[in-house]
């Protein structure tokens, strides 16, 4: 098994991190019959899960992109929890955003400087 960099860990910590709640969330928007929320949850953990194995091999842009889709259904699952009244679900999904947003600017300053 192969060590990984500095960045290569800076780069997939999101996704691995990220990956837990939106399947989380699925199994439970999936038990609440939402299907609509439980399929776009399991869609992005699946394609984080798909990142993972490819993100050497992917483009600046590609990893840019699909962290701002995990941002913008974070915030979209924070919202839904925020309407439904729950209290700590909704800033622990604000907090998902802030860190897939850091991680777009973190590859995309990358970038720009490699």
């Amino acid at each position: 098994m192969m060590k990984m960099t500095r960045e290569q860990r800076k780069t997939r910590l999101p996704l691995i991190l990220g990956m837990l709640p939106f399947a989380a969330t699925a199994i439970d928007a999936f038990g609440e019959n939402q299907i609509l929320m439980g399929s776009a949850n399991l869609i992005v953990c699946a394609a984080n899960a798909i990142a993972l194995k490819y993100i050497d091999k992917m483009q600046h842009n590609t990893n840019i992109v699909l962290f701002l889709i995990n941002a913008a259904v974070a915030l979209i699952v924070s919202y839904a929890y925020f309407q439904e009244g729950k209290k700590g679900l909704p800033y622990a999904w604000l907090l998902v955003c802030i860190v897939f947003v850091g991680a777009a600017f973190f590859v995309q300053r990358k970038k720009k400087s490699g």
